[in-house]
């Protein structure tokens, strides 16, 4: 891979600056989880099978968002949900 030089007439650390305030803004979202996951993804993230997933979204216990042919979860949505809801009604064995 052939690299790239790039002259400028900033000081050292002025260059620096530019790098750190950038690296500082765009930090936030490299450390953020996908906002949108799909099925396979969630099950794994919440530890039940992707039967249970497909069960508790067909009963309206767990929200989803269809784009197009495809069912995608907010992981922080669906914790919630399941943390709200009774260990009985989560559809996995006891």
């Amino acid at each position: 891979m052939n690299s790239i030089e790039i002259k400028t007439a900033l000081s050292d650390a002025d260059r620096t600056a530019i790098i750190k305030g950038v690296v500082d803004a765009i930090r936030p979202l490299l450390e953020r989880q996908p906002q949108l996951v799909d099925g396979d993804k969630i099950a794994m993230i919440i530890g039940v099978s992707r039967a249970t997933i497909d069960r508790l979204v067909a009963t309206g216990k767990l929200p989803s968002i269809t784009i197009g042919r495809r069912r995608l979860y907010r992981p922080d949505e669906c914790l919630d949900a399941l943390s709200r809801m009774p260990k009985s009604n989560r559809g996995e064995a006891q």
